[in-house]
């Protein structure tokens, strides 16, 4: 027995073209629409000090935003941290002691929020003025910056700054430079929110 089949040229290049059309929309929808794949953490191998599943190293072997499994000494960033109450005026250079903000002696860092306020005056010109807010111990700073925007003709600026994370140092004091300021119409406030 024989069978034949008589399909046209036209009407081949229409099936093939027809069957790459299907194919190429079935493929792009399967792209398009991929499924979550979900494993549990106790299915998925790590190696992490050793070969171990995923649950048991974030159970014993990853610094933990509660400071469980963090190395000694290390400062846990994410730790919550405690509020204090300190703040100084400065019209020049200086410094803010917070000896007695019972900051306990494993407190790694404080706190500060900086707001300063330049009154303008008549004939200068507009500037950024940079100070430096730091803690330190002997000769090493530890060092952020404040930076505002310099009075003219009569325009006042004040500005606040994020809050700042700077290190506790044994001096017990931050420190305040680069303000070559005259009068008590120009100042910056430090003041110290909290530790951690």
């Amino acid at each position: 027995m024989k069978l034949e089949v008589n399909v046209e040229k036209r009407y081949a290049i229409g099936m093939i073209m027809s069957f790459l059309i299907l194919a190429g929309a079935i493929f792009g929808v399967a792209q398009w629409n991929q499924p979550d794949v979900w494993h549990d953490a106790s299915a998925v191998k790590v190696n992490v000090n050793g070969e171990k599943d995923l649950q048991t190293a974030i159970n014993n072997d990853f610094c933990r935003g509660d400071g469980v499994n963090c190395p000694t000494g290390s400062i846990n960033y994410m730790a919550t941290w405690t509020p204090v109450s300190k703040s100084n005026q400065f019209y020049q250079d200086g410094d803010l002691d917070y000896a007695n903000l019972n900051i306990p002696p494993d407190a790694n860092e404080i706190l500060i929020y900086v707001r300063g306020w330049q009154q303008g005056k008549a004939g200068g010109t507009i500037g950024i003025k940079e100070i430096d807010i730091y803690t330190k111990e002997g000769t090493k700073e530890y060092l952020t910056k404040f930076g505002m925007l310099e009075g003219v003709n009569n325009f006042d600026y004040g500005s606040s700054s994020e809050d700042m994370w700077l290190p506790i140092t044994s001096d017990n004091k931050v420190y305040v430079r680069g303000m070559d300021w005259t009068g008590q119409q120009d100042w910056i406030q430090i003041d110290i929110l909290g530790y951690r």
